[in-house]
């Protein structure tokens, strides 16, 4: 079975235009929530997995209330200019 849903809004937040662009895709029982933000230049991007009864619900085409709240604030975190955690970078050592 496979679903795509693709929803974009279009605001304006103090004179400056802000596109969002939901997404949720389920394709062989697995299934992505997607949000991605546009603003200044800037873009945003945070996706997460489906639980198991976000997935029925969403192929059954019932409304999940809250689906996208937590990909909401991941991107406007991003946006807002937050610093975000910084990723451990390791080093090689190199024999000699």
């Amino acid at each position: 079975m496979y679903f795509n849903s693709y929803e974009e809004h279009v605001q304006m937040i103090n004179g400056q235009k802000q596109t969002k662009i939901m997404e949720v895709k389920v394709k062989n029982g697995k299934g992505v929530k997607k949000v991605t933000m546009k603003q200044n230049g800037r873009l945003a991007v945070h996706e997460e997995k489906l639980g198991p009864e976000e997935i029925t619900n969403v192929l059954e085409r019932k409304f999940v209330p809250g689906l996208f709240n937590g990909c909401n604030e991941g991107c406007m975190k991003k946006l807002s200019g937050a610093p975000m955690r910084s990723k451990s970078h390791r080093t090689r050592r190199h024999k000699k």
